[in-house]
């Protein structure tokens, strides 16, 4: 292996950590680290968007299912153009008019309830902890390919630079690494097409080869496996499912809400445009090395196999981007969900700014130990966790959210009978083991949890109206204080 691989691999570490130890002297208070202060300018939150839109999947598990499944995979991607929809037209401006935190401060101030705070803050830490692992696992997964590490050194690797980084810059480190890795992405993929093509012989002679070995990787609906059911259940798992805290938490950061929306539109706009290009590289990597022994080791096989030293170098980094742009975002927004929802507002109320920001600290350390130890002990059990919460994402967290932003009718009572209810049906279904396929487990977790959210929310008194004209005020109109919660 060329010596070039980990002098680029240092040299991309180190200025993580260097943006790290820049944005921890601008850090003096617990909104400094949480929201930067509020002021995220459009170029940083276009790149913090659009590296924590895609993590992992851009270039591990992007590549790998398509290795194994071929362009049927690209309808999946119609589901996450419908989370940018979502965001850039109704999510993104709202989120920036609410002058809390995080986003359980918004969902207790929305549903007046101090239950929904402790409620979202559990289901922000469960499922970012899960997903949390996952990322870091398929990271060290591509470094063990590379450099022939073993799991756990490659884990320990990433993981030293990403928490230090955000342990030490909170939100304005995670943003404007984002930005960073977002470029490195950018580049890498730009780079990377020619190549390919050129090692299969161009794009006619690769489905000729995959129509000889794999006839079904040509096939819009892969030889059957890709059914009606599982198109629509992709839409719902992809198109609200992507609406995660770790994802919602950048808006409280904007400039403005007028940057929360433009970041919003491009932001996850180009993030989706990125999983085009993991997909022809999966399905690129099947053509050239059809026997690979996990499919997962597509992207890996391609930089090693294809590419010259010093574009891989390039492309490994943008590998490195994808994964740690996503867990930055992912360990901050569970750190603060513990620091600032639980800590600060229950256990210890009377903590000074200064007790908060440590605490906060604390916790984004903590939490990385934690996604560090789950990754390396139960990959198998991650792995299936992960499937579950999205499920539990798009079950119980968006639709609940969605409601509040977008019903005036949504209540408190049928707001959290609802992330009850829709976590209830996702684990429920999963558990009956009814494959994906034919009935995904979000279909009964989503009707469950709106069910309940719409049921229960008319059999109850209506929100007070104090709660109301904040949420439902026309655009630009300055929003008051949260409502203290019950």
């Amino acid at each position: 292996m060329s010596g070039i691989y980990p002098v680029g691999l240092i040299g991309y570490f180190a200025l993580m950590l260097l943006v790290g130890f820049w944005a921890a002297r601008r850090v003096s208070s617990e909104a400094d680290f949480l929201v930067a202060g509020r002021g995220i300018g459009l170029l940083v939150m276009i790149g913090t968007v659009c590296g924590t839109f895609w993590g992992a999947g851009i270039f591990i598990a992007g590549p790998g299912f398509a290795y194994g499944m071929g362009y049927g995979l690209l309808l999946s991607i119609v589901g996450s153009l419908t989370s940018v929809v979502l965001l850039s037209f109704f999510v993104a401006g709202r989120l920036r008019r609410f002058k809390g935190i995080t986003i359980p401060d918004l969902m207790a101030d929305r549903f007046y309830s101090g239950a929904m705070r402790i409620l979202t803050a559990l289901v922000v830490a469960e499922v970012g902890i899960v997903l949390l692992a996952v990322e870091i696992y398929g990271g060290a997964l591509l470094l063990s390919s590379i450099f022939g590490w073993s799991n756990f050194t490659s884990l320990l690797v990433i993981s030293v630079v990403y928490v230090l980084y955000t342990v030490f810059g909170g939100m304005l480190a995670v943003a404007v690494t984002d930005l960073i890795q977002s470029l490195i992405m950018l580049a890498g993929t730009i780079v990377v097409i020619p190549f390919v093509l050129r090692a299969t012989g161009g794009l006619s002679a690769m489905h000729a080869t995959l129509a000889h070995i794999s006839p079904t990787h040509l096939d819009p609906l892969a030889g059957g496996f890709i059914t009606p059911s599982l198109i629509v259940s992709w839409v719902i798992v992809f198109g609200i499912g992507n609406l995660t805290p770790s994802l919602l938490t950048r808006f409280f950061a904007a400039k403005n809400e007028r940057t929360a929306i433009r970041s919003a539109a491009i932001g996850a706009a180009v993030g989706w445009l990125f999983m085009y290009v993991a997909i022809f590289l999966g399905v690129a990597a099947k053509a050239l090395f059809p026997n690979l022994p996990k499919a997962d080791l597509a992207f890996p096989t391609l930089i090693t196999g294809v590419l010259p030293p010093v574009v891989g170098v390039l492309v490994l980094s943008a590998g490195m981007a994808a994964l740690m742009s996503t867990a930055d975002s992912v360990l901050f927004t569970v750190a603060s969900a513990l620091s600032h929802d639980i800590y600060a507002a229950f256990i210890r109320r009377t903590a000074s700014d200064r007790a908060r920001l440590t605490a906060a600290r604390v916790a984004t350390l903590l939490v990385g130990m934690l996604a560090l130890v789950l990754a390396s002990t139960v990959v198998d059990v991650v792995y299936w966790l992960q499937m579950f919460s999205s499920a539990l994402a798009a079950s119980a967290f968006a639709p609940v959210l969605l409601a509040g932003l977008l019903w005036r009718r949504a209540t408190r009572e049928g707001a959290i009978a609802a992330m009850i209810g829709g976590s209830v049906g996702a684990i429920v279904w999963q558990a009956l083991g009814v494959p994906v396929q034919a009935i995904h487990p979000v279909y009964a977790g989503i009707t469950v949890s709106l069910i309940l959210l719409v049921v229960v929310s008319l059999l109850t008194p209506p929100p007070p109206e104090k709660v109301l004209a904040k949420y439902f005020a026309p655009a630009g109109k300055p929003a008051s204080t949260p409502v203290a919660a019950d």
